[in-house]
């Protein structure tokens, strides 16, 4: 069975920690600012499964500006992509369904609903 990937753009370790014991089973790919999220998702679009970024982020890209950029050239990932975050307001007008913007920090079985119409719903990925 092929794993499924995830990026999880997030800076800070604590959270870093509740994503690996989340998602047991996927290949989890961490970057720390919105800068390395924007390469790393540009190098194969396609490859992510589910990308999942907070809003406030180490450098100067938020994960808003990172949703809105990759969006605009990649609209098949606004399916893709879930926030976590402290500052839920800083992303109004994006419309991205409210399940799939979660406030810190989030319980399992939120986090396993916002999952809701990504390729990691039927999957075994997450425990």
């Amino acid at each position: 069975m092929l794993k499924s990937n995830v990026l999880i753009i997030e800076d800070e370790h604590a959270s870093r920690r509740v994503y690996k014991k989340i998602f047991r089973e996927a290949k989890i790919t961490y970057v720390g600012s919105g800068e390395e999220a924007i390469a790393k998702i540009l190098e194969n679009p396609s490859r992510w499964d589910l990308i999942i970024s907070d809003q406030v982020l180490a450098g100067r890209i938020p994960g808003r500006d990172i949703y809105v950029h990759l969006t605009a050239y990649h609209p098949h990932l606004s399916r893709r992509f879930i926030f976590a975050t402290k500052r839920r307001d800083e992303l109004a007008g994006l419309g991205i369904a409210p399940n799939r913007v979660l406030s810190k920090p989030f319980r399992r079985h939120e986090m396993v609903n916002a999952l809701q119409g990504t390729r990691l719903h039927e999957c075994q990925a997450i425990r």
